[in-house]
């Protein structure tokens, strides 16, 4: 297919630079240098000299058991076409390069960019949910606790994923060159971005994991160490990773893996992060699966298995759990294109909008914040009744302020003489100081309701 041709191409390529940065030029003599013709890599040749290679076989329609040919003239410099102005290699006897047909090999072509599609509307739906996720568990005070800072965190994290992979999309192959230094630092930022945001689900699987089997952990326990772990970690590998790649395989932007265990520097930490993620999440759905059914309640055994399941249900985007099964479909989705193009479309699915599957779970969704929110709205509404007679509001707001005054006040010289009847046992049906219907006493209605309220917390 294209794809692959242009796959191969680039491997090539990359296998001349590499060879260009690492050969020394001859000491004696007038020499050609090593050159990129755009197919072939023609080694140094000696000036005057025709060198003769055999045809490359990555291209489609040439004969790899013909020969193309290239002249080295007696200034060291390669031949020129004079009617094109650039140096030409001959490939008249390799045969004529045609596009690859559009058979089953071209299945990327097609694929790539629905699923590119399909992962940038699910990074910008993620980060707008995120976004409005955080600021609802930031700003409402009462939902400050241990389990929603964590919670922040993870969405932090979420976010820093969305926002440098579309970024990265909308700069790569436009305004980034790909050998230039900052497309290297993009990549490594990425790259950061990405063990994070499974450093802090493997955190947040960390918490819960003790919280449920380990006692001196409780729902106030501080997160500082979870913080520390969750941004901490990932600098642990990235630099090194930085730093092989800056010194062995400085090219293409460092998005080309020539050596596949220098990867593994990154991959590696991941794969175990999942793998312990995973172990547990087995554990605490084991626990629960447990508890509902050891419960003496009276229940139904399909109500306890349903119930189990939606609990278990909800921990999955949690603890990433489906990452454990794309992390072995990965690794034998190679074997076939039509498996690695289904990999593809879910891994990219459910990375892409994990992190929207976690704001709706655990804020839009969650009753703790709902109630927060109807609160709010509530209060809201409140002050915009009041907002349209704003002079009747502020001096309601007075009056009940002065009788609140002057019932503590009042309350408070009484209460010596209160405290001593109820002493002996003498507490009036009546309280005294009470506006009597009778006399026609026409006490402020406040004073009254404060003095009730003062005897019924003192009793």
């Amino acid at each position: 297919s294209q794809q692959k041709q242009w796959t191969l191409l680039n491997e090539s390529l990359l296998k001349c630079h590499l060879s260009i940065n690492e050969t020394t030029p001859p000491d004696r003599g007038v020499f050609c240098p090593q050159t990129w013709d755009g197919a072939y890599c023609w080694p140094y040749a000696e000036a005057g000299t025709l060198v003769v290679k055999p045809c490359p076989d990555y291209i489609y329609g040439f004969n790899p058991n013909a020969s193309a040919s290239k002249f080295c003239t007696e200034d060291g410099s390669w031949w020129s076409h004079p009617l094109l102005n650039k140096t030409w290699t001959n490939y008249s006897l390799c045969g004529d390069p045609v596009p690859p047909p559009n058979n089953v090999d071209g299945v990327f072509d097609v694929h790539i960019p629905v699923i590119k599609a399909i992962s940038q509307v699910g990074y910008a739906l993620s980060l707008t949910l995120l976004l409005i996720a955080c600021l609802l568990l930031g700003s409402v005070r009462r939902l400050r606790c241990p389990r929603n800072n964590l919670h922040l965190q993870l969405f932090a994290s979420f976010i820093l994923r969305a926002a440098v992979s579309l970024f990265r999309d909308l700069t790569y192959g436009t305004s980034l060159d790909q050998n230039s230094i900052m497309c290297k630092v993009l990549y490594s930022v990425w790259q950061y971005c990405l063990m994070a945001n499974y450093c802090w689900i493997l955190m947040e699987g960390l918490y819960l994991h003790n919280l449920v089997f380990l006692s001196m952990f409780t729902d106030t326990t501080g997160i500082l160490k979870y913080g520390i772990l969750g941004w901490g970690l990932p600098i642990l590998f990235v630099i090194p990773w930085i730093v092989v790649k800056a010194t062995f395989e400085d090219n293409l932007c460092w998005t080309v893996n020539k050596n596949p265990y220098y990867f593994w520097i990154i991959r590696g930490p991941i794969t175990a992060s999942i793998v312990l993620n995973l172990i547990f999440f087995i554990n605490i759905t084991r626990v629960l699966f447990l508890k509902m059914f050891s419960s003496q309640a009276i229940q139904s055994r399909r109500y306890r298995y349903r119930k189990w399941f939606k609990s278990t249900l909800v921990l999955v985007p949690l603890f990433g759990v489906h990452y454990a099964l794309l992390l072995t479909v990965s690794f034998v989705a190679n074997r076939s294109e039509a498996l690695e193009v289904t990999w593809l479309y879910i891994d990219q699915t459910f990375s892409s909008f994990q992190g929207s599957f976690v704001a709706l779970l655990y804020c839009f969704l969650n009753g703790e914040v709902q109630s927060e929110v109807r609160k709010m709205i509530e209060r809201f509404r409140e002050v915009e009744g009041q907002g349209h007679n704003p002079q009747h509001s502020l001096i309601t707001q007075s009056l009940t302020y002065i009788s609140k005054g002057r019932s503590s006040v009042q309350s408070l010289h009484t209460l010596p003489e209160k405290k001593e009847n109820w002493k002996n046992g003498d507490i009036p049906l009546v309280i005294q100081g009470s506006p009597n219907p009778e006399k026609g006493d026409k006490e402020d209605w406040g004073v009254a309701v404060g003095r009730q309220n003062l005897t019924e917390s003192l009793l």
